[in-house]
């Protein structure tokens, strides 16, 4: 007879190939929600006792219920300073610093040539600097950005491109601090030993 860790391991993997097989990527809520499943399957068994499961339950529902609070908070927030609001100022700082990225030489933004259509996100390569080395240099600077695949490995590769930096700008961001970002973009092929830089 298999032992019970065993048997979880088996249903696990057997979980984890059905998911892989539709195409989806386990993520925590899908892990959980694979959790709670084999453990219902291994009270139905009777293999693990019920009161098992409950605990497990609770912990989730009270996990959930948090998470909802804070939902509901936020959504308050933005409704508090307008969501017309929110989407003018996004609006405004992206074409601002789209606008900033194209005059810089070897910057390439990924995406629609209109400022609008990216709504505060703009993803982006420099020539001959990989993306994390664009990373640490805005860093240095105090400039936040992410770097890497961004979980859109299939868009990027029909781009043609293997992994970029992402600026994100909110209703909270000003157009000084899109200027600064502009201003530490300006120093990264520099930073690199690159001579073409403005």
């Amino acid at each position: 007879a298999a032992s019970l860790t065993d048997m979880l391991d088996g249903r696990i993997a057997r979980s984890r190939h059905l998911v892989t097989n539709f195409g989806k990527f386990m993520d925590p809520i899908a892990d959980k929600l694979s959790l709670l499943t084999l453990l219902g399957l291994f009270v139905a068994d009777g293999q693990i006792p019920r009161w098992l499961l409950t605990i497990v339950l609770i912990k989730e529902a009270i996990l959930i219920a948090g998470g909802a609070a804070a939902l509901a908070a936020a959504l308050d927030y933005l409704e508090s300073i307008g969501f017309d609001r929110v989407h003018a100022q996004e609006q405004a700082l992206t074409r601002r610093a789209f606008e900033g990225m194209s005059a810089i030489p070897g910057f390439h933004i990924l995406g629609s040539q209109d400022p609008d259509r990216h709504c505060g996100i703009l993803s982006f390569t420099v020539d001959g600097v990989h993306p994390h080395d664009i990373a640490s240099i805005l860093d240095a600077a105090h400039v936040d950005v992410r770097a890497g695949h961004h979980c859109a490995q299939p868009l990027l590769q029909h781009l043609g491109v293997r992994s970029c930096a992402r600026a994100s700008l909110a209703f909270y961001n000003t157009p000084e601090d899109v200027d600064r970002f502009l201003a530490a973009l300006r120093g990264v092929r520099k930073e690199m030993g690159y001579a073409d830089v403005l």
